[in-house]
């Protein structure tokens, strides 16, 4: 390992060779990004052959989402290779926890008030249990499409591989380029959301998505760049977009594009969007910036 003073004047440890051309980290990008939208449209044709032009919202996802788990790791391992992203422990799991904690706080406020606050006549909020909840096959099947859609897919592709590939080529070795990295990253995690277009949601609600996604990308960058484990990734994005949705479903039985459009299709997004870019810019404060060196990606 090479010693090096960051623009910062921070003295942190760097891994020689972590740097890459352009073309490479391009190349990575596009093959991502490509896989993202391919695997979608395969997704589609394949639910539509096997089980009809009328098949549910969760078996197209599904349907796209493993192809897009196997490509995903086909790039990593075999074009990016940097299998230590699917394998490191980068700085453990337990403590990234704790980075991501206002995640966590933020998943199980938002359960704990769509499901047991209820608004009376008065206009006061009591706590009362729930009743004529809907558990079932919908439920089931968004749980385990939010698992593998945003949960393993999208952390693989926007973390994974186009965070690591922007970070290599911007400079992993400086705070500014991982920064850069961060950011560019989130814009393009944003900016995929704007084909929720095609299940039926509004431009309103989309767009309003699609900022708060910028700003969740850059927190979940930060957390990424801290801990490198990308294992924690996935179980964080996981646990958000299901905490977030399933309430909604639960009270009203609804499918996966009427509950995003539920909790999305409102301005306080924008306060939330704000929020999540608060926290991501207290992860990384100086004092933190260190952490954000002293882990390998490499094979």
């Amino acid at each position: 390992m090479d010693t090096k003073i960051d623009k910062e004047g921070a003295d942190v440890s760097v891994r020689a060779g972590a740097s890459a051309p352009a073309g490479k980290a391009l190349i990575a990008c596009a093959l991502a990004l490509a896989a993202y939208f391919l695997t979608a449209f395969i997704g589609r044709g394949v639910s539509t052959l096997l089980f009809g032009p009328d098949c549910n919202i969760y078996l197209k996802s599904l349907s796209g989402a493993v192809p897009r788990m196997i490509l995903a790791v086909c790039i990593i391992v075999f074009f990016m290779k940097k299998k230590g992203i699917l394998t490191g422990r980068g700085n453990g799991f337990l403590g990234g926890l704790f980075t991501g904690g206002y995640f966590i706080f933020g998943a199980v406020i938002n359960v704990v008030v769509k499901l047991f606050v209820t608004t009376g006549a008065d206009g006061v909020s009591r706590f009362a249990m729930p009743t004529g909840l809907h558990f079932g096959t919908e439920q089931i099947l968004l749980i385990l499409t939010l698992l593998v859609t945003a949960g393993v897919c999208e952390e693989l592709i926007f973390r994974g591989i186009i965070l690591n590939a922007l970070r290599d080529w911007f400079g992993r070795n400086s705070f500014r380029g991982t920064l850069a990295a961060i950011i560019l990253s989130s814009i393009l995690f944003g900016s995929i959301h704007f084909t929720n277009l095609s299940i039926g949601m509004s431009f309103k609600g989309v767009l309003l998505q699609a900022i708060t996604a910028v700003s969740i990308g850059i927190y979940l960058g930060a957390i990424y760049c801290r801990w490198g484990n990308i294992k924690l990734m996935i179980f964080l994005h996981a646990l958000m977009d299901i905490c977030a949705l399933l309430p909604d479903s639960l009270l009203t039985n609804a499918q996966l594009s009427e509950s995003i459009e539920n909790i999305t299709a409102n301005y306080t997004q924008l306060l939330t969007a704000a929020i999540y870019l608060a926290v991501a810019i207290f992860l990384m404060r100086k004092s933190k910036r260190k952490q954000m060196f002293t882990y390998s990606v490499e094979e």
